[in-house]
């Protein structure tokens, strides 16, 4: 019997039954949906495996470098029957058989060198699997390293341009000529090393040595593409200051640069604006802020005022103007602002181009009373006659006062200022600020008045922190051009002028000192950094109009002694963050955040010196002194640099041919001549 087949078939025909024989199952003509089906998943399977193998198996020459091992891909074979012919049978090398038995060889030497590395490299992958896995990532990330360094030497290395190369003098010997003093420097120069801001101060010791390994890491680590927001002040003058400075002292290109890319990644904190540049920018965003803390998110003085001696030395090297007309944007802004007293503000605001730190707030009168908290209110305004206010910012909790038409309220005190004349109540439109303090009073349409009056606070002026190294740097653009840029001397006479009339005093003890204009008066206060002051006024001193010289480096003089005894009248003879000059006291420091030291350029101590270097203290008036575990990176580009130049001869680094930006880096005088600096008026 026949069995009926198990798929149907397309195309396959079924023939009639003979009346009587036996029947089957009646077969159809059609196939059912499902058969359908399974017939195009077969199909589908089919074409699938036949593409795969068209595009998936290997070719022949694949099959024979399976076949035949690496070897015989890598030696051609040699056939010896056409061997040395060419097409018309003639012999190149000579008899084919001499030949046939030379290649042989030279197949049969290159298989056996082709084993002998394969041998050696089965050699190393054992070796490396001995190793341990901490081993085998650092080996790796060495690696990756080096190919990311190579890529990176690919992109960046495009040539700046040629520039003559400005004429250094004194970069080496200044040889002391007494022993005693010789002996001495070289023991300074054993005690600082780090990377970037003391390569000069290697440079200038002579650790040539060491100034080659970081020279070495420089090259090979210093990358600026990260993703991190950084000061451009501190970047400015540590950073693109210590590479110029290497580079001008050892004329290895490498520091030039990596100088202008980090300067590259700088210029977007100047898009705002007014081009007062930002305080901070991500290095690799480009996004710029400035300090939290800062007056109504200003620029300070001191930070976007730095940056004149290192971008006009960069525009020097590059071409660029960019930098050039950064900074002297920044020269025209200040020019054309009006000045309180002559004197720079500490705060500038970039997007308003206004200066900061001018308040108003609400003063309250007091008489002596302790208890200020409670603020009368009164239905009729008052004149107000008081030498000691308070200022408020909110106000609340206010009741009326029993039996009377007043209120009275609650205030939380913010600062106190001194008022030199009386003032008239404020009107009654300046209450609306005031939080819960507009108050109608029984049959009375008006409302309440508060005895005081609104004050605008003063800004604030300081030639130490905060504004210390703008006047620095207009002295210092001046001295580095060669004394050309009279711009820049005419700025720096007139803001000292100002300086020497508002804020430099003597001490009821005879001590000239710097105090700091603060809520509009005199505060009787000197900062450590404004000890540099005594430095600028000696260098400065040449130069000065009106046969001022002497005045000024008496000034000078007396500065760097009243800063002297700030250390003096210390138990470590260390001196102090700030000192005070009242209530009897005479350069000493009175807060406890006043009194410690992190080893500021004007001196080096014993009592710094701890097993991994030198670090700061936090209590220069204690005799068993805490320290604050930190050394800061200018202690090895300012401190020592500084106090090995002091035992050194004046023929290292000579003052007239190098100016020291206030990281202590040396940058030479651009003697231009006829050269003008692109980006710049050309010279008639």
């Amino acid at each position: 019997m026949t069995t009926p087949a198990l798929l149907p078939l397309s195309g396959r025909r079924i023939t009639a039954l003979a009346p009587g024989a036996s029947s089957f199952p009646h077969h159809r003509a059609t196939l059912r949906l499902s058969e359908k089906f399974i017939l195009l998943l077969i199909l589908s399977a089919f074409i699938t495996l036949c593409f795969g193998a068209f595009f998936f198996l290997p070719d022949n020459s694949k099959h024979k470098r399976f076949d035949l091992g690496l070897e015989d891909v890598l030696i051609p074979h040699i056939d010896a029957n056409k061997e040395g012919k060419l097409p018309g049978g003639q012999i190149i090398h000579g008899q084919g058989g001499h030949d046939e038995h030379r290649h042989r060889e030279e197949e049969e030497s290159l298989r056996n060198k082709i084993r002998a590395d394969h041998e050696r490299a089965l050699e190393e992958a054992k070796e490396k699997l001995r190793k341990s896995r901490e081993e085998l990532r650092a080996e790796i990330q060495t690696e990756k390293s080096k190919v990311a360094q190579d890529l990176k030497k690919k992109d960046n290395e495009r040539p700046l341009p040629p520039v003559p190369m400005p004429k250094v003098v004194g970069v080496n010997d200044g040889d002391p000529g007494d022993p005693a003093v010789k002996e001495k420097r070289d023991k300074i120069r054993e005690m600082g090393a780090t990377i970037v801001d003391a390569l000069d101060t290697l440079y200038i010791m002579g650790l040539h040595d060491e100034f080659k390994d970081g020279q070495e890491w420089i090259q090979q680590n210093l990358d600026f593409s990260v993703n991190a927001e950084v000061s451009v002040f501190e970047v400015n003058i540590r950073f693109i200051g210590g590479l110029l400075a290497a580079y001008y002292l050892s004329g290895q290109e490498v520091f030039k640069v990596k100088a202008v890319q980090l300067a590259e990644k700088l210029l977007p904190a100047f898009n705002t604006p007014t081009g007062i540049p930002w305080a901070m920018v991500n290095l690799k965003s480009g996004v710029g802020r400035n300090w939290g803390w800062a007056s109504a998110g200003s620029s300070i003085l001191a930070e976007f005022g730095t940056l004149h001696m290192e971008f006009v030395h960069l525009t020097y090297l590059t071409g660029n103007p960019a930098y050039y007309q950064k900074v002297m944007h920044i020269r025209k802004l200040l020019a054309k602002m009006d000045r309180p007293n002559g004197l720079y503000p500490n705060y500038l605001n970039p997007r308003t181009g206004r200066w900061g730190q001018r308040e108003s707030g609400f003063v309250l009168t007091y008489n002596g009373v302790n208890d200020i908290r409670r603020i009368a209110i009164s239905s009729s305004g008052v004149t107000v006659q008081a030498q000691n206010c308070e200022v408020f910012s909110t106000v609340t909790d206010c009741s009326p006062r029993i039996g009377t038409a007043d209120w009275s309220c609650s205030a939380q005190i913010t600062r106190v200022v001194s008022i030199s004349s009386p003032r008239q109540c404020c009107p009654r439109q300046c209450l609306a600020a005031l939080t819960n303090c507009l108050w109608h009073h029984p049959g009375s349409e008006g409302c309440s008045w508060l005895e005081g009056f609104w004050v605008s606070l003063p800004h604030h002026t300081s030639v130490g922190g905060l504004g210390d190294s703008f006047y620095e740097y207009l002295l210092k653009a001046w001295l580095m051009s060669d004394k050309t840029d009279a711009e820049a001397r005419r700025t720096y006479d007139e803001a000292i002028e100002a300086i020497e009339r508002h804020l430099i005093r003597k001490s009821s003890g005879g001590l000239t000192f710097i105090g700091e204009w603060k809520n509009g008066h005199l505060e009787r206060k000197m900062g450590h950094l404004t000890c540099f002051a005594g430095g600028m006024f000696a260098l400065g001193a040449d130069g000065s109009p009106d046969d001022k010289a002497g005045h000024y480096l008496q000034l000078g003089a007396e500065i760097a002694h009243t800063c002297h005894e700030s250390y003096d009248r210390t138990v470590l003879k260390l001196g102090p963050e700030a000192f005070k000059f009242d209530s009897g006291l005479e350069a000493v420091a009175v807060r406890q955040n006043e009194k410690y030291y992190i080893l500021r350029p004007e001196a080096i101590d014993k009592y710094c010196r701890v097993s991994g270097g030198f670090s700061g203290v936090k209590d220069v008036y204690s005799s068993n002194p805490t320290y604050d575990d930190v050394q800061q990176s200018f202690f090895l580009a300012e401190t020592l640099k500084y106090l090995y130049l002091l035992f050194s001869g004046d023929d290292l680094l000579p003052l007239e041919s190098w100016v020291f930006n206030t990281e202590a880096h040396p940058l030479p005088v651009l003697h231009l001549g006829n050269f003008t600096l692109p980006g710049s008026p050309a010279k008639r």
